[in-house]
């Protein structure tokens, strides 16, 4: 069985690819050596979240869940 991710997914895990890559691999020895969490890069990785239109596709989601939960 083949599995194949859909269009907002493949979107997705492209950015994470492409924001890791910029953002968090110069710095990762580092982050590891100080144990530590990288939270000067939550602005740039909502930025990027928004350049990509992702928070479009979660507002979606979002809607969709409200959606479903409102019928229960």
């Amino acid at each position: 069985m083949e599995f194949k991710l859909n269009e907002d997914q493949q979107l997705m895990k492209d950015m994470f690819v492409e924001f890791t890559e910029q953002f968090v691999k110069p710095i990762a020895a580092e982050l590891d050596e100080q144990e530590r969490f990288p939270e000067e890069l939550i602005p740039q990785f909502l930025e990027a979240l928004d350049d990509a239109g992702i928070n479009d596709v979660i507002a979606a989601k979002q809607e969709q869940l409200d959606a479903f939960l409102a019928d229960k």
